[in-house]
């Protein structure tokens, strides 16, 4: 099945959209975790995790899923197809991979939060916890510039195709 141009357009919009937002929610994400580890009023550093959880699932999961649906909607309904070109396979791969670091992620960014908000506390040490946050924040941000590169430069080329020594 392949989209006509209007319809192919609305959704790489939609792509766009949700990659672009992707990045900066987790760029958000980044910002409010080190202002909570190095923050010093009390009350901030308990409000910050709380925010963080809000922020993750309210934002940066639905992005992340619907970056991973649209563009896997747009590899299979489009001339690139999803195994045509290294460029989109590396691309659906690293997204791919990122979201599910991300949702395992998800219950650490739970308990961190639930160390500040008075309930019980599941980790030994809290602020180890916030400090992983924010290495794997940084880390997501960075290895997601690798398929917005992807994006524009498309490299590599088209994998060959197993018809082809037919």
């Amino acid at each position: 099945m392949t989209l006509k141009p209007f319809a192919r357009k609305l959704l790489l919009v939609f792509h766009s959209l949700t990659s672009v937002g992707l990045l900066g929610s987790i760029a958000s994400f980044c910002v409010i975790a080190i202002a909570g580890f190095v923050a010093v009023d009390q009350g901030a550093r308990a409000a910050l995790p709380s925010a963080l959880l809000a922020l993750t699932i309210a934002v940066v999961v639905p992005f992340a899923l619907f970056a991973n649906l649209s563009g896997l909607a747009l590899a299979l309904m489009t001339p690139w197809g999803l195994f045509k070109y290294y460029w989109v396979t590396i691309k659906f791969g690293v997204t791919l991979f990122a979201t599910a670091v991300l949702l395992v992620k998800v219950r650490l960014i739970s308990q961190v939060a639930d160390c500040y908000s008075g309930a019980a506390c599941a980790l030994a040490d809290p602020r180890h916890g916030e400090l992983e946050l924010i290495v794997h924040a940084a880390t997501g941000f960075l290895v997601l510039l690798i398929p917005l590169a992807l994006s524009i430069f498309k490299p590599l080329g088209r994998i060959p195709s197993r018809n082809a020594a037919a």
